[in-house]
């Protein structure tokens, strides 16, 4: 498989004891240039260096034509008051994939994830979270979990990401 990265996705998972369960996932991982300046953290630019050097992971720059359909995407967006914001960064990555043929777009932002379902030119993106990741993980026997529960729990304590008790649900997972 085939993605492209946003920047708080490439933070949480820079932290994560497990994050080379990506590289058993995925053949390569895109991450456009702005969202590389983007990064903050020496956890986050360490791991893709080191993706870099393992060819795992390309750092692509846009081109104009390609910045001129985040713009527009970006204006759908906001036209649109049921769908909530949507930052450049994310809306770099899925046009990236859109343009390539990349099926997944990893991150965490909202808005990005109700694109494919609110702008029909993206519907064949899937936006994959740190859930839906180790989800398929845990279903692929990748990561050496338990069980899904454990590999949330595990994620939630090295990266201090919590997730919403309605999106936990939607995975099967209880949480009091």
């Amino acid at each position: 498989m085939i993605g492209i990265l946003d920047a708080c996705f490439i933070i949480d998972w820079s932290l994560y004891n497990k994050k080379e369960i990506l590289k058993e996932i995925f053949s390569t991982l895109y991450i456009t240039s702005d969202v590389f300046n983007e990064l903050k953290t020496i956890h986050a630019y360490d791991m893709i260096i080191n993706w870099r050097g393992s060819n795992l992971c390309v750092v692509v720059d846009l081109t104009e034509h390609e910045l001129k359909k985040v713009r527009q995407l970006m204006r759908t967006v906001d036209e649109n008051p049921a769908m909530p914001a949507i930052d450049f960064p994310e809306a770099t990555a899925l046009v990236y994939a859109k343009e390539y043929g990349i099926k997944y777009v990893l991150t965490e932002n909202k808005g990005a994830k109700t694109v494919p379902e609110s702008v029909d030119e993206f519907s064949d993106i899937q936006v994959w979270g740190a859930l839906e990741i180790l989800n398929y993980a845990d279903s692929n026997n990748i990561g050496n979990f338990m069980n899904l529960k454990e590999a949330i729990e595990e994620y939630c304590v090295d990266t201090k990401h919590f997730f919403k008790k309605q999106a936990l649900k939607n995975f099967g997972i209880n949480i009091k």
